[in-house]
C-alpha cells in the first residue's frame, strides 16, 4: 500500500463502524435508537423506481441561507421551476409507455428540496399514487437535516439524520466552522400488507454498520427487502461499492439517489 504522503492530495475516507469522535459527540457504539414500524402499503412484487439526480444550487447558497434555499429568492424560484418541470416530464414519460407505467416511488437528494416545494410532492404523489423520498433543506426553527416520505394518503413523515458528517451545517468555506445540529433518534421501517419492509437513510447515516444492522435486524426481524439512501455527497463511488457490498451483505435491495456533479 502507498504511504499517505504518497497518495497526493486525496484523503483516506472509510465508513466507520461505529461513531468516531466527530464535532459534537465522542466515540462509541450508537445510542439507542429505536425503530419504528409503519404501516403503509406498497407494491412490493415489481415496483418502479424514479431517482431525480439533478445539479442541486451551488453550495454558497447553502452556506449564506443557513441551508434554508428558499431565503435565496433568485436562486430557487428557478431551481424550483427546473425540478416542477422534472415531475411534469416523468409523469408524461411514464404514460407515454406503450403499456403505461405505474410510479410506485419517487426518490430525491439530501437537502435538495425546498420546503415551500412540498406542497408539489404531496400533489404529486397523490396524483401518481407514488411514495416520494425526499430530502428537504432545514427547516426555520432548527438546523436539522430532515428526508420526508409522502405517501398518497396519510400524513408525511419525517425521519430526521442520526448521524453528521463534516458538511452538515457547515457556515463558511472553512471545513472546521460547524453550525449546532441537531440530530435526529429514530429509524422507521415501512410495512406492507405482504409483510414487505422498506426503509430510509440519510447519506452518513448509511456508513454506520450499526445502524445498517440495528435497521435491518433489531427484535429478530428480516433484514429490509428495499433501502433507499438519500445522499449529497462528493464520493459517489464509495457509496456505490457500500451499496453493492450490503446489498450481499443483508440480500437487499439499495437505492442510492445523491445530487448530479
Amino acid at each position: 500500500f502507498p504511504k499517505k504522503g504518497d497518495r497526493g492530495d486525496k484523503d483516506i475516507i472509510l465508513p466507520s463502524q461505529r461513531y468516531l469522535k466527530t464535532f459534537d459527540i465522542s466515540a462509541g457504539p450508537v445510542a439507542a435508537t429505536p425503530v419504528i414500524t409503519q404501516a403503509l402499503e406498497w407494491n412490493s412484487r415489481k415496483p418502479f423506481v424514479a431517482f431525480c439526480q439533478l445539479r442541486s444550487l451551488p453550495i454558497e447558497t447553502y452556506r449564506t441561507t443557513g441551508y434554508r434555499l428558499s431565503a435565496s429568492r433568485s436562486d430557487v424560484t428557478l431551481f424550483k421551476s427546473r425540478l416542477a418541470a422534472k415531475l411534469v416530464e416523468l409523469k408524461a414519460r411514464c404514460q407515454l409507455q406503450e403499456t403505461p407505467i405505474t410510479l410506485d416511488f419517487l426518490v430525491l437528494p439530501e437537502v435538495f428540496v425546498p420546503r415551500s416545494f412540498l406542497p408539489e410532492l404531496v400533489k404529486f404523489s397523490q396524483e401518481t399514487g407514488a411514495i416520494v423520498i425526499a430530502g428537504l433543506d432545514y427547516p426555520d426553527e432548527e438546523n436539522a437535516n430532515e428526508c420526508v416520505i409522502v405517501a398518497p394518503t396519510g400524513q408525511p413523515i419525517y425521519y430526521r439524520k442520526i448521524t453528521r458528517s463534516q458538511y452538515d451545517a457547515q457556515g463558511s468555506v472553512d471545513p472546521e466552522d460547524r453550525n449546532s445540529l441537531n440530530r435526529g433518534g429514530q429509524l422507521f421501517r415501512f410495512k406492507n400488507k405482504e409483510g414487505a419492509t422498506f426503509g430510509v437513510l440519510i447519506c452518513y447515516d448509511f456508513s454506520h454498520l450499526e445502524l445498517m444492522e440495528r435497521l435491518n435486524l433489531e427484535n429478530g426481524s428480516a433484514p429490509l427487502d428495499l433501502l433507499f439512501v438519500v445522499s449529497h455527497n462528493p464520493f459517489g463511488e464509495l457509496y456505490r461499492s457500500c451499496c453493492i457490498a450490503d446489498s450481499h451483505r443483508f440480500y437487499q435491495h439499495i437505492v442510492m439517489c445523491n445530487v448530479a456533479d
